[in-house]
């Protein structure tokens, strides 16, 4: 954390030192110079360098903040369970139901909080499968210490009758499934945020602009959150404008933002080429780079939206994890990644992705197919938005999947973009 505040403060001062130069010049060479140049556009690549310092001073802040609270929830488990341990027989297994089930009211909490709430038939179900899990190895433990323990249990104990009766079915659910914690698999994937540009999954500052937009546009995202289609593509005329200048930007952003005033998962990314970006080895085009970006950011993300706690056969380990690398040889496994953290979350979510058409290029058109293949596969509802032709999207978006927009300021744009019409 120090050497990346040093390296923040270093940049600031190169900035400041240039501006100083700058501020000195003579007035009539600053008056002849300024019809030619522009100053922020000058000073463009210094303040990326350092938006991005801070991104990344931000990200170890909170990687911080939460590793803190990990290790106090651990202690506080390890507490629990010296507690458990310490009582005998009957007690015990009331006190390891009671422990159950207030962890799974933590969850329920928390899955309340995403907008992921069980029925109450999943969480009688999960209740269930757990207390038959926890049943069934207190079965194993009182058949291979005490023989005559099982047999008592046997004639009429419910606990231990039910352990035995569900012995084989526990056994077979731990060998297929492994429980998962969130926290590890967002650790163990923390190298993902190099990979992509995190200022780049929700532009600041748009979503507080006004948006604007005819019926025709309005009613059509409104019946896309609504659940027709699936999949919506707003294709602009081509232009040049981009972020907070750029119509159906400002649009994209602004759902991401009632998505997220209304605890619906989102997931979202505004494309763009970074100008000067090293490609990293593998990556034949600037457009290649960028397409590896947008799949690692939804990832990610997607990660995010995890349980604090789960049970999944799903390969979640550190080493599969540490084979996305931000390169297109690693770009299958990204995807796999992708799809099957999708599955695990089960739930309707919200996608969007601005820009695409940046993206265009022979060497990404299979890529973003796929992509396109996998979030299909998943519970997701993606809103597409383009200034441009984008040929993947082209090839593989339906008619009716599709509105083209003919002017981006359009005549008579009264109708305001907000949660009521969107229906979030």
């Amino acid at each position: 954390m120090k050497e990346a505040v040093a390296t923040l403060y270093a940049e600031i001062f190169l900035l400041l030192s240039q501006l100083v130069d700058y501020l000195t010049k003579k007035r009539l060479k600053r008056l002849l110079g300024s019809f030619n140049e522009d100053l922020c556009k000058k000073y463009e690549d210094q303040i990326s360098r350092i938006n991005n310092r801070a991104s990344k001073i931000q990200r170890l802040a909170e990687q911080g903040s939460r590793a803190e609270l990990r290790a106090l929830r651990l202690q506080l488990e390890n507490l629990e369970r010296n507690i458990i341990a310490g009582q005998e027989g009957e007690a015990r297994l009331r006190a390891e139901i009671i422990n159950t089930a207030n962890r799974m009211e933590a969850e329920r909490v928390e899955a309340m909080r995403r907008r992921e709430i069980p029925t109450q038939r999943q969480l009688m179900d999960h209740l269930a499968g757990t207390l038959n899990k926890m049943l069934g190895d207190e079965a194993l433990r009182a058949v291979i210490d005490a023989r005559a323990a099982v047999h008592t249990a046997q004639q009429g104990t419910l606990g231990y009758a039910t352990g035995l009766t569900v012995l084989s079915t526990a056994v077979a659910s731990v060998s297929a499934s492994l429980e998962v914690m969130a926290d590890d698999v967002l650790l163990h994937s923390k190298h993902f945020e190099d990979l992509f540009e995190r200022d780049r999954v929700r532009l600041p500052g748009l979503q507080l602009r006004p948006v604007m937009q005819t019926d025709r546009v309005i009613n059509r995202l409104s019946s896309w959150t609504k659940g027709d289609p699936s999949i919506l593509w707003l294709e602009g005329p081509a232009s040049p404008l981009r972020d907070e200048y750029n119509p159906l930007t400002t649009i994209a952003a602004r759902v991401v933002d009632l998505a997220g005033q209304g605890e619906v998962p989102v997931m979202s990314y505004f494309c763009h080429l970074p100008r000067g970006e090293i490609l990293r080895p593998g990556n034949s085009t600037r457009e290649a780079q960028a397409s590896v970006a947008l799949i690692t950011a939804l990832t990610r993300q997607a990660m995010e939206l995890l349980l604090p706690r789960f049970e999944t056969s799903v390969n979640l380990s550190e080493v599969r994890l540490s084979l996305v690398n931000g390169t297109l040889e690693s770009l299958p496994e990204t995807l796999r990644l992708l799809g099957d953290i999708v599955k695990i979350l089960d739930m309707q979510m919200l996608c969007v992705i601005d820009g695409l058409h940046w993206l265009d290029d022979r060497s990404t058109n299979n890529i973003l197919s796929e992509l396109l293949k996998t979030l299909r596969s998943g519970n997701v509802k993606v809103l597409f938005t383009t200034t441009g032709r984008s040929a993947c999207l082209q090839l593989d978006v339906s008619r009716t999947e599709k509105l083209t927009i003919e002017s981006l300021n359009p005549k008579g744009s009264d109708v305001r973009l907000s949660g009521q019409t969107l229906a979030l």
